[in-house]
């Protein structure tokens, strides 16, 4: 009897520490919320005016950092190109034909101070001498001040030619495309649109009541209806300091007359198998204690 009772005393103390542990320990709460899955975006825009020659990317492709996407039509460009390198060569030669003269005309100057000086020459032959070589070298800078225009120019005509390529600056997939084969662009103008795969997140919105439970850096479960046997992890990266009534694409009426927080989460995406668009639902994970 005595060993039935020490029984039941002990069990009963193990069922009141699990009470305990339950009611006093640390739990995981879940927060959820839903929205869909977005990327970090990059707008690749027109860096020259002109008509847009070809296309190689449309919506949906996936592309390469560095990948021609386009180009621009730019034949204007290369003919340009070719009379600056025309004048550029002609500019040398005039140039170094301005040095030559000028060295041997130094030569002459030379000479004739030297007559001078021993009474010789005149003093207005000398004075014609030194004007001359005066605008000799007035020649030679400007000669020389050619040459630095044509080939800032050429610089430029060589800026504008890797211009009118257009080139994917991530690797991504191609989120829209505004413009077609033959159409003008100017520069500026937003040609395409990429999606940075490895850069995932989701946006949800949390009312006030719950905005509290979790912070910066609080770990997320994100679930996607495309993969339902997979779990990607997050974390809160960006919580909204200002409420707001819950965007019209939340279903029903009385859920966007409600004030929320949006909270955003950022999920690696290695695998680039979170597209852009793909419904989600998160479980944002929190520690609470009673």
């Amino acid at each position: 009897m005595k060993k039935q009772i020490f029984l039941i005393v002990v069990i009963l103390i193990i069922i009141a520490a699990v009470l305990v542990l339950l009611f006093t320990g640390e739990r995981k709460t879940a927060i959820t919320g839903s929205g869909m899955i977005e990327v970090e975006e990059v707008d690749i825009s027109a860096r020259i005016n002109g008509r847009i020659e070809k296309l190689t990317a449309a919506e949906g492709d996936l592309v390469e950092k560095g990948d021609t996407l386009g180009v621009i039509e730019h034949r204007e460009l290369l003919t340009r190109q070719r009379k600056a390198l025309t004048g550029l060569n002609a500019a040398k030669l005039s140039l170094e034909e301005i040095r030559l003269k000028k060295e041997d005309f130094k030569k002459d100057l030379e000479r004739i101070r030297e007559l001078y000086a021993v009474g010789n020459v005149a003093k207005k032959e000398l004075e014609n001498y030194e004007l001359q070589y005066r605008l000799l070298k007035m020649n030679e800078e400007k000669a020389k001040e050619n040459i630095e225009g044509v080939s800032a120019d050429l610089e430029l005509i060589k800026t504008q030619l890797e211009n009118a390529f257009i080139t994917s600056p991530i690797s991504g997939v191609v989120l829209a495309r505004n413009f077609e084969e033959g159409e003008a662009v100017f520069v500026g103008a937003r040609i395409f649109r990429i999606g940075d795969l490895n850069r995932a997140w989701l946006k949800i919105y949390l009312p006030e009541t719950e905005i509290g439970k979790i912070s910066l850096g609080s770990e997320a479960e994100v679930h996607v209806d495309a993969y339902p046997d997979e779990v990607y992890k997050g974390r809160v990266t960006w919580i909204s300091r200002e409420a707001e009534f819950t965007p019209k694409n939340i279903q029903t009426k009385e859920e966007r007359a409600d004030l929320v927080f949006a909270v955003k989460i950022t999920i690696p995406n290695p695998e680039q198998k979170l597209l852009p668009g793909m419904p989600a639902d998160a479980e944002i994970l929190e520690n609470a204690h009673r």
